[in-house]
């Protein structure tokens, strides 16, 4: 988010050092019931990005229900 100018500093909310798309889709405290309801069994960040159709589904479901701005 540093990077695209939306914030000023790359800290995320949950106390995280950086916000990057690793740490929000992976291990961000503040989004893991989301991740829980999206993908209820561990899930590789490269299938999440990558994945098959349904995997990318769930990628923009939890996209939207993150509730992230870019």
């Amino acid at each position: 988010m540093k990077r695209l100018g939306l914030t000023e500093t790359a800290s995320c909310q949950c106390g995280a050092e950086e916000q990057t798309p690793f740490h929000i889709m992976q291990n961000c405290l503040n989004l893991e019931e989301a991740r829980q309801t999206y993908w209820p069994t561990e899930t590789s960040f490269k299938d999440k990005l990558w994945g098959s159709k349904e995997d990318l589904r769930r990628t923009v479901q939890f996209a939207a229900a993150s509730r992230l701005h870019v």
